[in-house]
């Protein structure tokens, strides 16, 4: 940084630069954005790697590049512009190495140690009718090219451009006539079809929320819907239309426990989705569209086109807003774990980037050129690292924080004002802030006794037609059918603690136990809140095995057969019983043969081999006891 500039933030008295600059690359010749850059462990070698989307020029040259450390160390050619780029955890396999994805048009494309591994693509859209028919007689010169004009232009009024297929609206962006007449010539014989594209991308826990736990992606696209994807099949999950095309998403929670999806769209309002929501719910309403949004704890915080950063809650309720003195760029959340901190970092167009802790200015970098993306997180094996990617020729410049915690020695690693850091001791962090994150963790997911487990609300909220019953030593979850006649799903959690775990869980399923080793601790230990619901998701998809269904039909008509009365009825209980028995040893008797025509006298051998398990005829034959009827 030019002492200039350090001079002018301080007002005239030059003190030491809080960020170290790690590397500066005048030539890298970079064009991308924040939502186009990641960060992630690639090899499992604990070296996290910068994945960047570049641009290039918007209509060619556009390459996923890979820098470890100072140097790119890959690139992969992309088709078309990218507008996102997340890297998750699609499977559990060892070493757990996370995927790199990116939207780019109407397609996701996946990368497994970079390179191509599956590409999924948006759902198409129904065609306007009029659209349809106007290009069909343009193909049969029905039409000429000024009247194919103004049928489309007066379309685009009704419906709005993102109404109308690419081929429409790439056409009606020709400036004369002669490149209309081109174009359509070029197109007129292709089929007409409308397809979306991808403005949004994030990533959402699917079970747990561990760092390289499976994740499930996101969509915002065009045709303002929201789309959640299987991360093993790549299946639309979830579908959520909104009232305008989705531009930002901020995403907390687990798919399978309870979600939130923040959007900020394109026509200057904030929608929350919740789990089970098919249609956004407006929650802020701006006096200007976004140009950027993230949450911190439970303060969403935008930016937006008229200069202003507001503060609002999780509900909608504005807490402060605040004018910059210039345009904003660009959002980025600054979180320092080992401290419990989490800022905001807003870029100006005045080459200026402003920290803040809540609605305070805690600290301010002043740059080259305007910032056009920004990220923080771990990259190299720096845990604080801050990327710049500037305007113009102007590369990423990455600035590390040095130094240590320590009273005495140059200055803090994670440089923020003393105003905001707790007092300096010689241990890696105060044991006030462990002492919060315990408490939180405790909170939020352990369970630690039978009265403090309360999964009621919970389950209400995701199943209907659910019973719960508790008492002192037991709580019982039935799950019943639509009209509440049978009972299809039994989940009992007892008060009986193990050696290790406060709760023991078990599931019947129509009257069979269902195994729960996948997910339960041993001797069906339970101890956290996301092993409940994920046990309760496992047992309503179990499917009973055909043998377990013989096996509790013979326990029930042995306890039928012996409380008979009946000599001729106990006779066929006990022959029902033999048959079943039969079936799940696969090994016949000529006693069975025989005990079958002595149950149905009238009846030959085809006959009853129709419906009973018998020996084969050449066995029968061959001892001499095949008799056609008795």
């Amino acid at each position: 940084m030019p002492d200039t500039l350090r001079n002018e933030v301080s007002g005239g008295a030059a003190e030491p630069d809080k960020w170290l600059t790690a590397h500066h690359d005048p030539v890298a010749g970079l064009h991308t954005f924040s939502s186009c850059m990641a960060l992630a462990d690639l090899s499992a070698d604990g070296e996290v790697k910068l994945i960047i989307a570049d641009l290039g020029s918007g209509s060619h040259n556009m390459k996923l590049k890979v820098y470890k450390g100072t140097q790119l160390s890959s690139e992969n050619t992309l088709i078309d512009m990218p507008t996102g780029v997340i890297t998750f955890h699609m499977d559990t396999t060892e070493p757990q190495l996370p995927a790199v994805a990116v939207a780019s048009g109407s397609y996701i494309y996946i990368y497994k140690n970079l390179r191509p591994y599956f590409k999924f693509t948006l759902p198409t859209l129904e065609v306007n009718p009029l659209e349809y028919d106007a290009w069909n007689q343009a193909r049969d010169d029905l039409l000429d090219v000024s009247l194919l004009y103004e049928i489309l232009d007066s379309l685009r009024h009704e419906v709005g451009e993102c109404g109308l297929t690419t081929r429409s609206q790439r056409f009606l962006m020709c400036p004369d006539h002669q490149s209309q007449q081109t174009f359509l010539d070029q197109h007129k014989g292709f089929l007409l079809k409308r397809q979306t594209v991808v403005t949004a991308i994030a990533t959402l826990k699917k079970s747990y929320a561990e760092d390289d736990a499976i994740s499930c992606l996101v969509l915002g696209t065009e045709s303002a819907n929201i789309f959640i994807l299987d991360p093993e099949a790549f299946t639309i999950l979830n579908s959520v239309s909104l009232p305008s095309v989705a531009v930002f998403l901020s995403v907390m929670g687990l798919y399978d426990v309870e979600y939130r999806i923040i959007v900020a769209c394109r026509n200057g309002h904030v929608y929350t989705l919740k789990r089970g929501t098919k249609v956004g719910r407006p929650t802020i309403e701006l006096n200007s569209q976004a140009v950027g949004l993230v949450r911190r704890d439970k303060s969403i915080f935008v930016a937006t086109m008229d200069k202003n950063l507001h503060c609002y809650s999780n509900k909608g309720k504005r807490l402060w807003s605040q004018e910059m003195d210039s345009l904003i760029l660009c959002l980025e959340l600054i979180e320092i774990k080992a401290l419990n901190l989490r800022l905001v970092a807003v870029a100006l167009e005045d080459r200026r980037v402003l920290i803040f802790k809540d609605k305070h200015i805690v600290d301010t970098i002043c740059t080259e050129a305007p910032v056009s993306a920004m990220l923080y997180g771990r990259f190299g094996r720096e845990d604080n690292s801050f990327i710049l990617v500037m305007r113009g020729a102007d590369p990423p410049l990455i600035k590390l924080r040095g130094g240590s915690m320590r009273p005495g020695i140059p200055p803090s690693i994670f440089n923020v004002p003393a105003s905001c850091l707790p007092s300096p001791k010689l241990i890696p962090r105060p044991a006030k802030v462990e002492d919060q994150q315990l408490k939180y963790f405790l909170q939020k997911y352990k369970i630690t006794s039978f009265d403090a487990f309360k999964p009621e609300r919970n389950l209400q909220k995701q199943y209907r037609n659910l019973i719960i019953s508790r008492s002192k030593e037991r709580l019982v979850c039935l799950f019943m059918t639509d009209n509440f006649s049978e009972c299809s799903l039994s989940v009992i959690v007892e008060n009986k603690p193990t050696l290790c775990f406060p709760l023991t869980l078990s599931a019947f399923k129509n009257g069979i136990s269902v195994p729960l080793f996948k997910t339960l601790h041993p001797n069906n230990g339970l101890r956290f809140y996301p092993q409940f619901d994920e046990t309760v998701r496992l047992a309503m998809h179990y499917d009973i095995p055909f043998d377990k269904t013989i096996e509790n039909d013979v326990t029930l008509l042995q306890g039928h057969t012996s409380a008979c009365v009946d000599t001729e009825k106990e006779k066929k209980l006990a022959f029902l019983t033999r048959q079943l028995e039969l079936l799940l040893q696969k090994q016949f008797s000529m006693n069975d043969y025989c005990f079958a025509f002595q149950s149905y006298p009238k009846c030959n051998y085809e006959q009853l081999r129709d419906c009973l398990v018998l020996p084969c005829k050449r066995k029968l034959k061959r001892k001499g006891l095949y008799r056609d009827s008795v």
